[in-house]
């Protein structure tokens, strides 16, 4: 026969600490906040508090704490507490902060503030739904001593309706500018509170007190036995207590109560990342979390008090707890004995890793290698564009933000490591964009960090209209001077020059380290000074779309524009005017390939003029017109290689003069016009050729003046 008086209740609790901790301030924390701050204190049981603003005495001029309350007071605000304890003992502590009071004008975000922020606390029924406005991030729960308060993107906010927790929660919106700081009381239902009354007590499962020395005692049909020293027994099967008055006559009622088995506690994680606790032999056993335990003093999620058939632990996204839990457990609503756990839930995210690009700025110079730095025992996951490839022309726009961030990446995989690479295109700019979020051992995702750039290793802009202290010789910032490229750094094997408008080269010889390209638009003017000089060695310099003009006023023989060995010149639609005091040549060549197409090139000067003196050098000229003036004017000289010249109009001015002289080399001439303006009046020949010359074409050639 089963008794059924049920009396007990269980003591209500929200936070209780352990019997000797000090008192701890939830709220307020330092900081600036743009709301006022609500006084949120957790004492330990039987302690009393007092607190006072800015200054005075709280024993003095201060207020008894009984709950939660707004401080209504703005600027720098320090708050001193007292507490003091069942023994008189007292504790002091202070809090400082800045309120600068600050709302939102969006709808949304003043309704929200109205209903979160307009009372001491924000009492949450588990279930309901927090919406927070999309115009905030926020951060939630406590600090937890691992790491900077990780802040995320709003979102609706929930816990488990089956949810027993109980507790008060810090939450900490931001715009990026201000922060508003409120407290959520997480208010759960409670739980069957009672216990049923018994004569007898358990505690660890096998001790067996009896403590009614009215009644007498028998378990598993043994022998009957008066009150006494408590009796051991094992909890691995069933027992059976009986009891009945100590008069032992016939006819007294007989009382029992069926001890089961002992329980083992089951965990059941949630996809929600929740987990739910039980006792086997569910439908005997319930389970609560009661003050009866000193290990539950001072957890940071009070369990509601009563029993339960299961208790549900929950935190909100973006929070995190871990501790450990003792549950009591209860037969029949009869205590048998305690069960713990360490539990951890944790729905917060891991920090965003944090990217570190071995070269700063958006425009880069070079190969990338980016240093990926994330929270230890965190995954890395990296997702990356493909290489989109950009218009190098100086005439391209360049690309808008909008487009930038349309570019699409690919799936995300696992990122063994911390440092990516990022190649770089040997001509070409190329847009890169990478993401990469940091996965915790719950499975919980960073916010995704992202960095994009485009590298672009060759190509360098000169606009001399530019602002010369923004400068970086990307095409948005283009260098004003030529000094400001620094062909002494680090290059690839291929650069090129972009020029727009007109660009004074330097009074000096241009040593260039790597093959070449320099593309003209909006009337690109290359000035020479009287010192100015390409010199090629090994390398290639391709122009194109270029004016160039050197006067040279040094009445020895001046530096000629380009000096090559075993090198290559390329111009292509260009204009060359090189003016020279006494004599000078425009190009001086050796054992060299020079090229020109749809290109006027003029040199002028008082003694010898010459565009072309060379040995062993392939000269291709193509559509172009060439002029030379001087006394004596010679366009070509060529000693050894080969001389092709198609399509093009050649004249020399002078006392004496030739289109060109030609030694030892091949030739191909082929619909040329030969003008010649000369003075003397013994005959010239508009080509001259040694024996040793080959000539493999020459027909449609117009020759006038010679």
């Amino acid at each position: 026969m089963k008794l059924k008086r049920i009396t007990v209740l269980f003591s209500l609790f929200l936070f209780c600490f352990a019997a000797f901790a000090e008192f701890s301030i939830v709220n307020p924390v330092p900081g600036t906040w743009a709301n006022k701050q609500t006084l949120l204190l957790v004492l330990p049981e039987g302690e009393i508090a007092y607190y006072s603003v800015n200054g005075s005495d709280p024993l003095v001029s201060g207020f008894a704490y009984d709950d939660p309350v707004v401080i209504d007071v703005a600027g720098d605000v320090e708050i001193r507490i007292v507490s003091i304890d069942e023994n008189g003992r007292r504790t002091q502590k202070s809090v400082s902060y800045t309120v600068t009071e600050h709302s939102r004008e969006e709808e949304d975000a003043k309704s929200f503030f109205y209903t979160f922020l307009n009372s001491p606390v924000y009492e949450y029924v588990p279930g309901s739904k927090i919406a927070i406005p999309s115009s905030f991030n926020y951060a939630i729960g406590e600090e937890d001593g691992e790491g900077a308060v990780i802040y995320l993107p709003a979102k609706t906010l929930s816990l488990s309706s089956d949810c027993s927790v109980s507790r008060y929660v810090p939450l900490t919106l931001t715009d990026g500018n201000s922060f508003w700081r409120g407290i959520i009381h997480v208010s759960s239902a409670y739980g069957i509170i009672n216990e049923r009354s018994v004569p007898f007590s358990v505690e660890n499962w096998t001790t067996i007190s009896f403590n009614d020395k009215t009644l007498i005692y028998s378990i598993d049909d043994g022998w009957w036995r008066p009150a006494g020293d408590p009796v051991e027994i094992d909890r691995y099967e069933s027992h059976t207590i009986r009891w009945q008055s100590a008069a032992f006559e016939s006819g007294n009622p007989i009382y029992s109560f069926e001890l089961p088995p002992r329980a083992v506690l089951v965990e059941d994680r949630r996809a929600d990342g929740s987990v739910v606790y039980s006792a086997t032999q569910s439908g005997i056993y319930k389970i609560s979390v009661s003050s009866r335990n000193k290990d539950n003093l001072g957890v940071k999620n009070t369990l509601s008090p009563g029993l339960f058939s299961e208790m549900c632990i929950d935190v909100f996204e973006g929070d995190s707890v871990s501790e450990k839990l003792t549950f009591s457990l209860y037969a029949d609503n009869v205590y048998q004995g305690d069960l713990s756990v360490r539990y951890r839930i944790d729905r917060r995210p891991p920090a965003p890793p944090v990217l570190i690009p071995s070269v700063s700025g958006f425009w880069i110079r070079a190969p990338l290698d980016i240093n990926i730095v994330s929270e230890k025992k965190s995954r890395i996951y990296c997702a990356v564009s493909s290489p989109l490839e950009l218009e190098s022309d100086f005439s391209a726009p360049v690309p808008s933000k909008d487009f930038f961030d349309s570019v699409a990446l690919e799936k995300y995989t696992e990122f063994k490591g911390n440092i990516l690479r990022i190649a770089a295109n040997p001509e070409r700019p190329v847009y890169n964009k990478i993401s990469v979020y940091a996965q915790d051992a719950a499975g919980n995702k960073s916010i995704p960090s992202e960095y994009s750039a485009v590298i672009d290793v060759c190509n360098y802009y000169f606009d001399s209209g530019s602002n010369p202290t923004l400068a970086d010789g990307t095409k948005e910032r283009p260098f004003t001077s030529f000094e400001q490229f620094e062909f002494t750094r680090f290059l690839p094997r291929f650069i090129n020059l972009h020029v727009r408008g007109k660009l004074v080269m330097p009074p000096k010889r241009i040593v260039l380290p790597a093959n070449c390209k320099i593309s003209g638009s909006d009337g690109a003017c290359l000035v020479f000074a009287p010192e100015t000089s390409f010199d090629l060695r090994v390398s290639s310099l391709e122009i194109e779309n270029c004016a160039i003009t050197k006067t040279s006023t040094d009445r020895k023989e001046a530096k000629s524009l380009f000096s090559l060995e075993n090198a290559i010149l390329s111009l292509d639609n260009c204009e060359i005017v090189a003016l020279f005091e006494d004599s000078g040549s425009v190009i001086q060549s050796a054992s060299s390939i020079v090229l020109f197409k749809n290109t006027d090139l003029v040199s002028q000067a008082r003694s010898y003029s010459s565009l072309i003196s060379a040995s062993d050098t392939r000269i291709s000229v193509f559509n172009c017109r060439v002029s030379a003036v001087a006394k004596t004017a010679v366009a070509f000289s060529l000693h050894g290689g080969h001389f092709e010249l198609r399509s093009s109009s050649c004249k020399t001015v002078g006392s004496m003069g030739r289109i060109a002289e030609l030694f030892g080399c091949g030739c191909r001439m082929t619909d040329n016009s030969f003008v010649g303006e000369i003075s003397l009046s013994r005959a010239s020949q508009a080509v001259w050729t040694d024996p040793s010359v080959k000539i493999f074409e020459n027909s449609n050639n117009k020759t006038q003046g010679f």
